[in-house]
């Protein structure tokens, strides 16, 4: 585990794989949480303008039926992706109970990202 960048609570830690030097419009960058307790869950997260830029590569690539479609396991869409916005997403779907459901349980020897 080697996350770009670390933030998080006493609770947990959070570990995001990709650029986040600065806000982006039109960004993707993988997620990791990781709890007290040793578990790790795992999550994409998209803005919308980088939805709609993977759409229209898609369609240019033919991948996704040519851009019909886009799917990604453990997907959370925002507008501006930051590590304020990571932030309050998690503590969010903490506090909903919505957390488990949005993000992957990680198993040992699982990788967050591809990187």
């Amino acid at each position: 585990m080697g996350g770009d960048e670390v933030g998080g609570s006493e609770e947990f830690e959070i570990h995001v794989y990709g650029d986040l030097g600065k806000p982006l419009a039109n960004g993707n960058v993988d997620v990791e949480v990781l709890e007290r307790d040793g578990k790790r869950w795992a999550a994409t997260f998209f803005t919308l303008e980088n939805l709609e830029a993977l759409f229209v590569k898609n369609a240019v690539t033919g991948e996704c039926a040519e851009g019909t479609y886009f799917w990604a396991s453990d997907m959370i869409v925002v507008r501006l992706l930051s590590m304020r916005v990571i932030q309050r997403t998690i503590r969010d779907l903490r506090s909903t109970g919505e957390f488990s459901a949005v993000f992957g349980l990680l198993s040992d020897g699982d990788e967050a990202s591809d990187c």
